[in-house]
Parts: C-alpha cells; sequence; structure tokens
C-alpha cells in the first residue's frame, strides 16, 4: 500500500502540472541495451549481468515539468522486471547561463531489496565552459542518505557525427549502508545518430569505485546503445 500511495503522489504531482498550464505535450520513449549496469557506482545485477532498459517520458511543452516511467529487466533466465523508477523532473533556467532542476525519484526492487524513494535538487551552467553540473539526492526510504554528484561535459565535432564526452564524480555520506566517501568516478563518450526518426546513441563508459562497499570491483569498462523517439506530440490549444 505504502509503495502504491508514493507513485501515485509522484504521478499526481506531474498530473497537476500537466493540466495546470495550456501547453503541448510530448511523448517519448527509448530502449537501451547494457552491458552491466551500473548506477552511481553500484553494480546493480549479479555476476555483471547485461540488461534492456525501456522507458516512456511525458514532457509538458516548455514549463518544465517531466514525468519518466522506466523499467530495467536483466538478461538472466527469468522475465521479470528487476526495477523500475517513476520520476517527476523539473527543469527551468533561471538566468541566461543557469539552469535548476528538482524532482522525486521512486525505485521499485520487485526481485531484490525493498522499494525506496528520494528527492532531488540540481545546478547546472549550460553556456559555460565544459557545462559543469551539480546535484544532490536524498533517500527518505530504504537509502536513507544522501548522494552528491558533480560532473562535466564537453561536445566535440568529428566529421558527420558529434562525440559527446562526460565525466562525473559521486560522493556518498553513507547512503545505502556504504562507507562515506567518493563512490563512483566515471568517464564516458557517446555519438548520436539518426536512423529515420530514431535517434540511435552508443556509448562506451568507465566506472572508478574506491570505495569497496560499493563495488569490489576498483574499475569496469562497460558499454551501452540506446534508441529514442518520439511517438506523439499533442499541439498548443489555440
Amino acid at each position: 500500500m505504502k509503495k502504491g500511495i508514493i507513485i501515485l503522489a509522484v504521478m499526481l504531482l506531474a498530473s497537476q502540472a500537466l493540466y495546470a498550464e495550456e501547453h503541448k505535450v510530448d511523448i517519448t520513449t527509448g530502449v537501451t541495451y547494457l552491458s552491466s549496469y551500473i548506477w552511481r557506482g553500484f553494480d546493480m545485477l549479479p555476476d555483471n549481468e547485461d540488461a534492456i532498459g525501456s522507458d516512456v517520458k511525458f514532457t509538458l511543452g516548455d514549463s518544465g515539468h517531466s514525468l519518466q516511467l522506466s523499467a530495467i529487466y536483466g538478461l538472466d533466465d527469468t522475465s521479470d522486471i528487476d526495477e523500475y523508477v517513476a520520476t517527476w523532473d523539473y527543469t527551468k533556467p533561471v538566468s541566461p547561463t543557469v539552469d535548476i532542476t528538482y524532482g522525486v525519484n521512486y525505485y521499485g526492487y520487485p526481485q531484490s531489496r525493498a522499494d525506496t524513494v528520494e528527492a532531488y535538487m540540481g545546478v547546472a551552467w549550460p553556456p559555460v565552459l565544459l557545462h559543469p553540473a551539480l546535484k544532490v539526492f536524498a533517500d527518505f526510504g530504504d537509502g536513507e542518505g544522501y548522494y552528491i554528484t558533480a560532473g562535466i561535459s564537453h561536445t566535440a565535432p568529428a566529421g558527420n557525427q558529434d562525440l559527446n564526452f562526460a565525466a562525473s564524480v559521486g560522493y556518498t555520506d553513507g547512503y545505502r549502508d556504504v562507507e562515506p566517501g567518493v563512490s563512483d568516478i566515471n568517464f564516458s563518450v557517446s555519438s548520436p545518430f539518426d536512423v529515420g526518426t530514431v535517434v540511435v546513441t552508443p556509448s562506451v563508459n568507465y566506472t572508478v569505485t574506491p570505495e569497496d562497499t560499493v563495488n569490489t570491483e576498483d574499475g569496469e569498462f562497460w558499454f551501452g546503445i540506446a534508441a529514442r523517439t518520439e511517438i506523439r506530440h499533442i499541439p498548443d490549444k489555440k
């Protein structure tokens, strides 16, 4: 019951935003293959199991509000969902150089740990060199603690393609029962391209985990390939 109430609360927050303003609603969907499901340094599935992720996202025009529902399926011998996430997000520029974001994530783990919920706030400087960003997550459920991530990114042309480079570092105060300190250091390179109406984005990633309570492997290479497309566009009301 508690799980259902929290999910409903997240969806109601998004619904209020959807009906409060006269804006278009864009609906996009995506599917992603991951050679390992590495998240904030944690190896989320046993034995470096590869996974398929899928999601649908509702964006309320340029209001800054969105609702995203996603699921992760580990490619083992079962067809059960390993994780699902409901996210309500609000992101808006507050000046020509600064964006703010805040929202709520609800995490469900049908196969493993107890479900949990977190709130987050962040700030980003998109026009600034290397596009720095900072985000703070506070888990009020089973995770019980804080996780902070700071990152930079850069896009460089490579012929007819763009190469997107990104790096980030995560810090925890003991979130999810790990030792406090730097939990993960991440590097990635990706290059999106269009296939008809679908945007395909392959990526190569390397994650360093200094703390053994986060991940017993000091560093892991993993790759992914994502495909995303718009499935419905509801125009502004006249």
